[in-house]
């Protein structure tokens, strides 16, 4: 068979980003790490991401390439997986945080839409582009997606040298909103009990950076 025809028959996949191509139809897991020079393979939790769903690939499991349009394997170096869902589907990672950019991504959510992260007796918090989501601990609960709100609200993050309100995400306020009021919610949730020296500056993004 000619090497033109080979290359007809190769498949091809992603590997953290980088596009791989393979003469194999059907791959396991550790294939796909040890052709990826991740070693030993058993250091890794590998993570397929296909039609907007993730899932744990075990290193002895079989994926038939030709069952995805764009396979995206994710080779992350660690000894846990985190599960969560969004939507309702169930969904998979291998680290305890995720840009919101390439959770975004896995999931294939529409550009009309954005991510919500529900947390019970509290407030959901939208999750913005450049952020990070934590899956550890109670962190996460459920995310979902809904349409974007119209362009009447704007996005604010309260920095401080205490940390940063809201700890993910971002609050969705009008745009005539006080600035002392946000401040005063970001004082409460980070137990500050003196502001009256504080000094604000806003920022073009309508990010807030307050000092002592």
């Amino acid at each position: 068979m000619s090497a033109n025809a080979e290359l007809a028959r190769a498949e091809s996949y992603f590997l953290n980003e980088a596009p791989v191509t393979s003469r194999d139809r059907i791959v396991t897991g550790r294939e796909v790490l040890t052709r990826g020079q991740l070693k030993p393979p058993s250091d890794y939790r590998l993570i397929l991401a296909a039609a907007g769903r993730t899932e744990l690939v075990e290193l002895d499991a079989e994926i038939d390439l030709r069952e995805y349009e764009t396979p995206h394997f994710y080779a992350l170096q660690s000894d846990r997986v985190f599960s969560f869902t969004v939507d309702e589907i169930d969904q998979v990672w291998a680290n305890e945080t995720i840009p919101v950019d390439l959770l975004v991504a896995l999931v294939a959510m529409p550009p009309d839409r954005e991510l919500l992260l529900e947390r019970t007796g509290e407030p959901d918090i939208v999750l913005s582009s450049g952020g990070t989501v934590s899956l550890a601990g109670k962190a996460v609960e459920h995310l979902r997606t809904r349409p974007k709100a119209p362009h009447e609200l704007v996005e604010v993050t309260v920095f401080t040298t205490s940390g940063t309100f809201p700890e993910e995400g971002a609050l969705r306020v009008p745009p005539v909103t006080v600035v002392k009021q946000v401040l005063a919610r970001a004082a409460a949730k980070l137990d500050l009990t003196d502001t009256t020296d504080w000094v604000v500056t806003v920022a073009p993004s309508a990010r807030v950076t307050s000092a002592a």
